[in-house]
């Protein structure tokens, strides 16, 4: 009997499947304010620093920890309208799959591993997969992780500099840089439990700590970020990104079936004792996959440590036939979850 699935008709397939996570239309309502500030920053050629657009805090202290990427998004609005960040919203979500695949080829997995790893990530990108600040952060977290699996597994050699420059214009696009200390310091523990090197990775830690304070407001961004962890009940109440994760939304179904193999990469490393497991990655993956449940807005984040941790433990698993006619079940499924999700979108 004829394979299901022969050796290089897979990318077209997974490609496809993972191509709503790039083309859904924009809806994140706060698009307009982000468009507003960088109108006001074109303007008056500096930041702002006091509300300008409640009338309920109007002339209250605001550091817009976000700013870089609202003078981003008017620029691109400025020559294209909505189609343009619609745009660039779909590439900037291609680089970070196109990251997260570099990581993955670090653990020379078959061309259908990879495959449906991609197609893995798209669906737990769906429900963060708008224009929105947030993307920038995706895209260096996405890019740390691959720094530092490749420097675990000898591969580069890190240079606290990079990470400086790295970090302080993280910090000018997001307040999503607080994740990306978190991640090093996964790494730093996990090697100083391994008894291997971790000052190296302590002393980058410091150097993206000091460049996160490279901004117009200094300690603002810190600020924000811990105003904003302290507050989180009373926002999760009131803003939908704050919300727990639920099977009530549909895009939130991927995340469950992430966790649900993280938990399975997770005893799998843990019964064979595997040396040569990322325990930075699994480290990372548990705090964000615990607070995940808590607020739905780190659900991206935990997909890009937790998927690379699940493949990265599947190299020793053969590609047989039974294998390939699961993947095409698979991808069955997931061509019926949008049918049935997508047509529900508002696609003007």
């Amino acid at each position: 009997m004829a394979s299901p699935l022969k050796e290089g008709s897979l990318w077209p397939a997974s490609l496809a499947l993972s191509a709503p996570a790039y083309l859904l239309p924009i809806f994140n309502p706060d698009l307009f304010w982000h468009l507003s500030s960088g109108r006001w920053i074109l303007r008056h050629g500096a930041v702002p620093r006091a509300d300008f657009l409640s009338f309920t805090m109007e002339g209250a202290p605001w550091s817009d920890f976000e700013w870089l990427s609202q003078l981003i998004f008017q620029g691109i609005y400025s020559l294209g309208g909505m189609p343009a960040l619609w745009a660039l919203k779909a590439v900037l979500l291609a680089l970070s799959a196109r990251l997260f695949l570099r990581t993955l080829a670090l653990y020379s997995l078959p061309e259908l591993h990879r495959g449906a790893a991609l197609v893995l990530w798209s669906l737990a990108a769906l429900a963060g997969s708008d224009i929105r600040p947030e993307l920038f952060s995706l895209l260096i977290f996405s890019a740390l992780v691959l720094g530092l699996e490749a420097h675990r597994l000898g591969r580069l050699t890190l240079r606290p500099a990079a990470f400086f420059a790295v970090f302080a214009l993280w910090a000018n696009f997001h307040a999503g840089f607080p994740f990306g200390l978190l991640l090093l310091a996964c790494y730093a523990a996990a090697a100083a439990a391994a008894r291997t090197a971790w000052r190296p990775l302590m002393l980058c830690a410091a150097a993206a700590g000091g460049g996160a304070l490279c901004t117009p407001y200094g300690l603002g961004p810190y600020l924000v970020s811990f105003q904003h962890w302290q507050g989180r009940s009373d926002m999760a109440a009131y803003i939908q990104e704050w919300h727990p994760m639920t099977l009530v939304n549909a895009f939130h179904w991927p995340f469950w079936l992430v966790l649900i193999l993280f938990a399975m990469a997770l005893a799998r490393a843990w019964g064979r004792a595997r040396r040569s497991a990322s325990w930075g990655l699994a480290l990372a993956g548990l705090i964000l996959g615990l607070n995940s449940l808590l607020h739905a807005r780190l659900a991206a984040y935990f997909g890009v440590v937790a998927l690379p941790l699940v493949f990265s433990l599947t190299g020793d698993v053969p590609v047989t036939r039974a294998l390939k006619r699961a993947a095409v079940a698979a991808a069955v499924i997931v061509t019926a979850f949008f049918v049935l999700t997508l047509p529900a979108r508002s696609w003007r």
